[in-house]
């Protein structure tokens, strides 16, 4: 019985000794892997003559609708989400001041954003008049 487990150490350790250099070899490599151009993320629009700025203003608006649904303080039914040539305008409706904020905050840290235009207003509190 104490034969096999040697042999199991060495089986299982000499490829992981073998595969070590490649790994550290692999984490030296400096050079940065591209991101996918918005092309390369929505050919079929591409393919229908639509302008790259116009697919990256999809994108953005995609991943902000993402986030934003993510987060249980919004209703992303009362939030619009537009944007052009990098420029997020955000309208609609949030329950208070600090989801406000943080629907903007969310809008700025998307990729290629420029500039928000945070136009949100604070829900109106139904049962209390007002």
């Amino acid at each position: 019985m104490k034969a096999r487990y040697p042999r199991l150490t060495i089986s299982v350790l000499a490829p992981l000794a073998l595969c070590l250099p490649l790994a550290v070899l692999a984490q030296a490599d400096d050079t940065p892997v591209p991101e996918p151009q918005e092309a390369d993320i929505y050919p079929e629009i591409r393919d229908e003559g639509v302008d790259e700025q116009t697919v990256r203003d999809m994108n953005i608006k995609s991943r902000i609708d993402d986030a934003l649904a993510a987060e249980e303080v919004f209703d992303p039914a009362r939030i619009d989400v537009k944007v052009e040539n990098g420029v997020v305008h955000l309208a609609g409706e949030v329950p208070d001041d600090e989801a406000r904020q943080l629907a903007e905050r969310i809008a700025r840290d998307a990729q290629y954003v420029s500039k928000v235009e945070n136009e949100l207003k604070i829900a109106k509190d139904e049962e209390n008049g007002g």
